[in-house]
């Protein structure tokens, strides 16, 4: 009897080797069969995917067969809806090996989760009002200019018992409240002066502490920043670039005024026909202001009239080129004050008549010469009331010149001229306390002048990082100096401190510095930039403190610095002497041996007769000149040649006998 056929199950496994009643056989993949009795159930192996995590259930095999040189093409698949490849029926005992699992989805990082968030917020405008409130409570029928009705008022109002009662309670409650106000404080120091501790701050700091920004659309560099007098806490800036800009025509030609402790919007502006270069309060009245103008005019304003000029200069009278700076003078009138210009001139102008100028003069290098086609281009100009017979003058060259104001003569007006720099002279200004003392500004140094010696500084920096564009002593300290650079950066130096470096280098904008300007005050420092912002720096108490033994200090320092400077100009003038001696003592004996060798040799060497050529005439027809003068005198100098040719051989004849 033929046995029954028995199901076999294949299953394709790779690289495993699980038997079940059954035999191996391995064709490239390894096959397994199981062989299964009559009324048996088949039990199938369970296997479960570690990556899917699922149960196989019904093992299927699909063989697909493939040449080599086919691989890498596109394969072609066709659909077939007719054929079964397998079909199974439902089993019951197979749900017994069913397990379900949980599946979750999570991400998981070592770094801690962080959120950046920039916000930008609108700048909050503050503006001050005030109310002068001068005499008010009294009835509506009592006219207050009416004096003789104020009068009779008040008599009938001091005559009621109401006000007979209150004035006595109201003295003796302020006159308690005084008294407890002059109560000496016993918990304070009340003498300040005795076993006094300054407790300063050594460690140098500066930190900006607000930002102006300019309310025009258009960026423009800071030209000049001036701090009204009297520490009244307001300063005018002006906005003109120096250098070419195509645009230059768009730009406004506005000044604004600042207060200090209001940066949100300007307090006031001025205008004016052309950019505005410089601007200068008057030291004695804040309402008077003189500006200097792109055009070369100079105008004056006054901001209690409005923002227009009150006067203006003429072009005629004006300087030629551009107009770099102007500042008020000391005069008997106090109306007086003086320009200068590219075109180097300085003018002397009166606020009352702008349409004359007083006086003028020329920036000539040399001493005794003022004239214009010899004047050099002035960058800058310093003035300092405490010396009113002086002023300062900056070129484009790198000349500082000290100039007499009184002077009526070109001898007597330029005094001394010293070759500061390389490049153009940024800034010059005089020391606040010893005024005989100036510094300069200019390319990659600072240098200190004293007015006694007069070849070159007594002191100057080391050369810095970037290139400076303006310096200012510090008013508060005056053996410091402020420098703004091109980088961005302020520079501090302390005489006293630190000669040989920086003192303080700190970086307060992004954008190059234009210029910089203390406050009177000293414990604030304002810096502008060439896109038209100005930063307010404040500085620490120690770098705007000055006391007595500071300037004993200070002053010897001047003093031993001018000291070695004359005595090295003085060995230098020694110097220059003997060399000069000694080439001229040089240069007589050898003129000396060289007579001597041609008188040696006048008796053996050949007199030798040089024949002079005769011109040719005048041959220009179209000038009436007589032709024959020309042969004339030809004819006079061959015979001089050979008058002195002959005298020649007759002296060397009687010296060879």
């Amino acid at each position: 009897m033929d046995k029954p056929d028995i199901p076999v199950i294949t299953d394709i496994t790779e690289n495993t080797n699980a038997v079940v009643n059954g035999q191996i056989s391995s064709e490239g993949k390894k096959r397994r069969e199981v062989h299964i009795g009559e009324g048996d159930t088949p039990k199938l192996p369970i296997q479960r995917a570690q990556s899917e995590r699922f149960i196989d259930i019904v093992p299927t095999n699909f063989d697909y067969n493939k040449l080599r040189q086919e691989y890498g093409r596109q394969p072609q698949f066709e659909e077939d809806h007719d054929r079964i490849h397998v079909g199974l029926e439902h089993n019951d005992k197979l749900e017994e090996n069913y397990e379900e699992m949980t599946i979750t989805d999570g991400v998981d990082d070592t770094c801690t989760a962080q959120r950046s968030t920039t916000t930008n917020t609108d700048r909050a405008e503050y503006k001050s009002l005030s109310l002068s409130h001068t005499e008010g409570g009294w009835p509506k029928e009592i006219n207050v200019r009416d004096f003789e009705l104020v009068d009779r008022t008040k008599k009938k109002m001091q005559k009621d018992e109401m006000y007979i009662e209150a004035v006595p309670l109201m003295a003796k409650e302020a006159d308690y409240l005084v008294r407890y106000n002059n109560t000496l404080p016993f918990y304070n120091r009340y003498y300040t002066k005795c076993n006094k501790n300054s407790g300063r701050d050594t460690k140098p700091r500066a930190n900006v502490v607000s930002v102006y920004r300019c309310p025009y659309r258009k960026t423009r560099p800071v030209s000049k920043i001036t701090f009204a007098p009297e520490g009244c806490g307001r300063m005018a800036v002006s906005y003109c670039p120096y250098e070419y800009d195509p645009g230059f025509r768009d730009h406004n030609c506005e000044a604004y005024f600042w207060e200090v402790e209001c940066p949100t919007r300007p307090e006031g502006l001025v205008r004016a026909p052309a950019q505005i270069v410089d601007i200068r309060y008057h030291p004695k009245d804040v309402h008077n202001i003189c500006g200097a103008l792109f055009t070369g005019q100079v105008a004056k304003w006054d901001n209690r009239v409005g923002p227009n000029p009150q006067s203006i200069s003429k072009y005629d009278v004006s300087h030629e080129d551009v107009c770099t700076s102007a500042m008020w003078i000391n005069s008997k009138t106090g109306y007086e004050f003086f320009s200068c210009g590219s075109d180097g001139r300085v003018i002397w102008w009166d606020e009352r008549n702008l349409s004359e100028r007083l006086d003028y003069t020329y920036a000539d290098p040399l001493k005794g010469r003022s004239e214009a086609e010899h004047a050099v281009p002035i960058t800058v100009l310093d003035y300092e009331h405490t010396l009113p017979t002086k002023f300062l003058v900056g070129s484009q060259f790198g000349q500082v010149m000290v100039f007499m104001k009184k002077g009526k003569t070109p001898l007597e007006r330029l005094i001394n001229m010293y070759g500061a720099h390389k490049g153009p002279v940024r800034s010059i200004h005089r020391n606040p306390v010893f005024i005989k003392n100036f510094m300069s500004c200019g390319d990659y140094h600072l240098r200190i002048f004293a007015e006694d010696c007069r070849d070159s500084g007594i002191m100057w920096t080391a050369p810095s990082d970037a290139l400076y564009t303006y310096a200012q002593w510090l008013t508060g300290r005056p053996c410091g100096l402020v420098a703004s650079r091109v980088d961005g950066c302020l520079e501090f130096w302390d005489l006293l401190i630190q000669g040989t470096t920086s003192m303080l280098t700190t970086k307060v904008s992004a954008h190059p510095l234009s210029t910089v300007w203390p406050a009177d005050t000293g414990k604030h420092v304002a810096a502008g930039t060439v896109t038209g912002d100005i930063r307010m720096v404040k500085l620490c108490s120690s770098m705007y403190s000055f006391g007595k033994p500071d300037k004993s200090a200070l002053a010897g320092c001047f003093d031993r610095e001018s000291r070695r400077e004359k005595y090295l100009e003085q060995r230098c003038r020694e110097i220059r002497l003997a060399k000069k001696q000694r080439d001229g003592k040089q240069k007589e004996k050898e003129m000396n041996e060289t007579d001597q060798a041609t008188l040696d040799q006048q008796g053996t060497e050949p007199v030798r007769i040089v024949k002079y050529k005769r011109p040719e005439p005048f041959t220009n027809e179209h000038l009436p000149v007589d032709k024959n003068f020309f042969v004339t005198l030809a004819q006079v100098k061959f015979n001089f040649v050979i008058c002195f040719c002959k005298i020649s051989m007759v002296q060397s004849s009687k010296h060879n006998l």
